[in-house]
Formats: structure tokens, C-alpha cells, sequence
């Protein structure tokens, strides 16, 4: 998710839903982020597998619903996944924002470990999973997470695409976004780039400048790992 911030005029039409006056504008999918904007943030509403900010979490299940299921919200029950360490605090407000602010029929929540073992015809079994931010080993019994039997650890995607980047430093390889080349040339195999920075770079923030060196890195995993 990215969002703009206008704090002086009427902001801009997104998806069909306008924006309040002074308030952010977000933009959604992966086309979108990579669209270059100015005094744009760059932000993920989760933290740790759960929900921290809660205005942009709500955009995104508006755009979901708008653009995505295309139907009223109260015609459909909802099911959703959460982190077995999610707090009593963060399930309470997700409930009752899905039942007051969207008025859905039922709601039933969910650990993730639990799904993924019935997703795969087991109830029990260790749920392995790594994501961006943390490598989980989860053990499930019929169908019931173990708490006490958790294992997590902070080495996960990010981590490696961290360690990547230090590399390219340590090579005095520059990461280059697509927005900072003004033009290129093709070259043979083997042979250095051959490329033209942009004279007058767009004043974009730190968090969307590192996104998208995040992405170059992670062009060049899906290449070479």
C-alpha cells in the first residue's frame, strides 16, 4: 500500500472513492506502488501479523470489496486468518469494525496454522511458514494451534533481501530504480551497463525510495536463487 498525503486541497478521485479534504489518498495493488508519485509513503498496515494501522487497513478492505468482490459487504459472511500471538484487543476491534462498519452477516476468525493444515487435508500436523517478516514453526492437533509449542524467528524474506543489499554495498554495486535512468543502451553479455542518470530526480520519500530498491533486490533473487 502506498498513500499521498494533500493537506491544502480537495484530494484526488481513487478507484472511484473520493478522499476526505486534508485527509490521505491511498493507492492499492502492485501496479499502483510502483507508480512514481511525490511525497509518497510507502506503508503495510501489519506489524508482527497484526494490524497496527487501522485507517489503512479499513482502505484496503474497501478497495477489496469495490474493486475485487464487487458486492455488498452484508450479502456475504467473512473468514479471516490471524497470527496465533494475536492479542484479545486487535480481535475485539476487528470484529466490530466488520460488524458495524460493514454490517456483514457472520464473521469467523481463524488461526492461520489451523487453515493451513486443513487447507491440505490435515488437522494435525507442524505448520512451517516464511513470510517477509518472520519464520514460523507452528504444531497444530486436531485442528488446535499448541501455543506453548511456538516457534518464531525475525529470519525471513526481508532478512535475506537485507543481507543481499549489504552485499551489493560491500561491491560497490549501486542498486538503480527504473525512475532514476534517463536512458540505456543494450550491451553484450558480460559487458558493463551502459546508462544515463536522470538530471533532476523526483523528490520521493525515503520509505518509497526503499521499496523499490527492495524490488530491484528482489528481481534479482527470483534470477539467480
Amino acid at each position: 500500500m502506498v498513500l499521498e498525503r494533500d493537506y491544502g486541497s480537495t484530494l484526488m478521485e481513487i478507484d472511484s472513492n473520493k478522499g476526505k479534504p486534508g485527509g490521505p489518498t491511498y493507492y492499492m495493488d502492485t501496479n499502483a506502488l510502483r507508480v512514481l508519485r511525490e511525497n509518497m509513503e510507502a506503508i503495510s498496515p501489519l506489524k508482527n501479523g497484526m494490524v497496527e494501522d487501522w485507517d489503512s487497513f479499513q482502505a484496503i478492505l474497501d478497495h477489496t470489496y469495490k474493486m475485487h468482490i464487487k458486492a455488498e459487504a452484508s450479502l456475504h459472511p467473512v473468514l479471516v486468518s490471524k497470527a496465533p500471538w494475536n492479542t484479545r484487543a486487535k480481535r475485539e476491534k476487528l470484529i466490530e469494525l466488520m460488524f458495524k462498519h460493514y454490517n456483514i452477516p457472520a464473521f469467523f476468525l481463524c488461526k492461520t496454522a489451523a487453515l493451513t493444515g486443513f487447507a491440505n487435508g490435515h488437522s494435525t500436523g507442524l505448520i512451517l511458514n516464511s513470510g517477509a517478516t518472520h519464520t514460523t514453526a507452528i504444531p497444530v492437533h486436531d485442528g488446535y494451534v499448541l501455543q506453548q509449542g511456538i516457534v518464531k524467528s525475525p529470519l525471513a524474506g526481508d532478512f535475506i533481501s537485507m543481507q543481499w543489499g549489504e552485499l551489493f554495498q560491500e561491491m560497490n554495486i549501486e542498486l538503480t530504480p527504473l525512475f532514476m535512468i534517463a536512458s540505456k543502451e543494450a550491451v553484450r553479455e558480460g559487458s558493463p551497463a551502459n546508462w544515463k542518470k536522470k538530471a533532476k530526480l523526483p523528490q520521493v520519500t525515503r520509505s518509497w525510495h526503499n521499496y523499490i530498491c527492495n524490488c530491484v533486490i528482489q528481481d534479482f533473487q527470483a534470477s539467480v536463487l
